[in-house]
This record gives structure tokens, C-alpha cells and sequence, in this order.
């Protein structure tokens, strides 16, 4: 029969338990977080139910103020509103005074006909020459110029010159107005007798008799 100081002696050895994740899911805002365990003491197996968090306020952010700094300085951005209703005020410095630049004009030469103009830099960016090649044009035909009628205008009528050509060969027509006076024209024994009232609108005619002596006034001029 074994003894208790025996019995004492001797080592019991149980099986390792075990833990693991089963489902996690999101609680409604506000509930309890919960744990539960759905397998057993040795073999547990833990469901895990975790509260979504309360919706917060939505922020605004608004911009305040913008002025400009000193040059050189920080560029700043100052919250006068709250953490939630943000108002962003922001200072940014001016740029530092450049120094000026100088542009000077170097060479201007003539391209060929039909080359692409250009302007090139041979100086710096501060200090800038340019030269420039610029295209000659492109040779074009030569016009022609003809003459084609000429007539005689009634007198005291402008003179007139027509071009029944084109712009690059051109036929001109012109029309020259009489000189004041006699009439051109009319045969032997006619005589100038007036049309009408205006100056100069006369034409010749034959008597009414012949070998007889008429006064005939004669009008040149007005």
C-alpha cells in the first residue's frame, strides 16, 4: 500500500490548454465591449464584440486673413478659431529685391527665304544680347501693267482709269474728257450751234439756206 510521503513524491502532469480568435465584430456606438468564449476551459475559443466609436462634429477650417512679411522672414500660419471651426490666418513673406536686368540688342542678320526666325541669347540672364535672324521674303512674280482702251469723256467730265486686269497683271482703261471749246468734227459751210444751256454743249449744223447771208451767233464758253 503506497504511503503518503510516496504519494507526495510522485508528479502529476495535465495537457497544455489552448486559446484562440473566433469572430470579431462591431458593436453599436455606446454598448459594452464583450468577450465571450464559446469553446471550453482548456480549448477556448473567444468572440470578441467591439463599439464602434460615437460620431464626432464634423471640423471647418476657414481662411482668415493673408498678408504679406517682410522679406526674409517666416512664412506663418495662425489658428484664430477653435480646433473644431479652424480660421487660418497666413503671413507670407515678399521675395527679396532682385537686381536688375539689362537687355541689349547684338546682331540682326537676313535669313534665307523661308527660315525660321530667331532670337538668340548670347549674353546672360541678367545681362541679356540678342541677336536676331530674321528671313528675307520670299520672291514673289513680277506684276505687269498693259494699257487698253482710251477714250474721249464729255467735256468738263472726270477723267477715269479702269483696271480690267487683275492686281498682278493689270489692264488699264482710261477715259479722258474732251478740252472746252469747238467741238471736233463738222464739214465745210456747217456752223456751231448750242444743244442746250450747259457750257461748252454745242455741234455743228447745216444752215437752213444756203448762199444767203445769216448772223449766226457762235457761243464758246459759258
Amino acid at each position: 500500500m503506497a504511503t503518503l510521503s510516496s504519494l507526495l513524491s510522485t508528479t502529476f502532469q495535465g495537457n497544455a490548454g489552448t486559446v484562440s480568435v473566433g469572430t470579431v465584430t462591431t458593436g453599436a456606438a455606446g454598448s459594452a465591449a464583450t468577450v465571450t468564449n464559446v469553446g471550453t476551459s482548456s480549448a477556448a475559443t473567444l468572440n470578441f464584440s467591439i463599439p464602434q466609436g460615437i460620431a464626432g462634429n464634423a471640423a471647418t477650417v476657414a481662411i482668415g486673413t493673408v498678408t504679406t512679411g517682410a522679406a526674409g522672414s517666416s512664412a506663418t500660419v495662425t489658428n484664430v478659431g477653435t480646433s473644431s471651426a479652424a480660421t487660418l490666418n497666413f503671413s507670407i513673406p515678399q521675395g527679396a529685391i532682385g537686381n536688375s536686368g539689362t537687355v541689349s540688342i547684338g546682331t540682326v542678320t537676313t535669313g534665307a527665304a523661308g527660315s525660321a526666325a530667331t532670337v538668340t541669347n548670347v549674353g546672360t540672364s541678367t545681362a541679356a544680347t540678342l541677336n536676331f535672324s530674321i528671313p528675307q521674303g520670299i520672291a514673289g512674280n513680277a506684276a505687269t501693267v498693259s494699257i487698253g482702251t482710251v477714250t474721249t469723256g464729255a467735256a468738263g467730265s472726270a477723267a477715269t482709269v479702269t483696271n480690267v486686269g487683275t492686281s498682278t497683271a493689270a489692264t488699264l482703261n482710261f477715259s479722258i474728257p474732251q478740252g472746252a471749246g469747238v467741238v471736233t468734227g463738222g464739214t465745210a459751210g456747217q456752223v456751231l450751234s448750242k444743244v442746250d444751256g450747259t457750257n461748252y454743249n454745242t455741234q455743228w449744223v447745216t444752215p437752213l439756206s444756203t448762199g444767203k447771208s445769216i448772223a449766226m451767233a457762235i457761243v464758246f464758253g459759258g
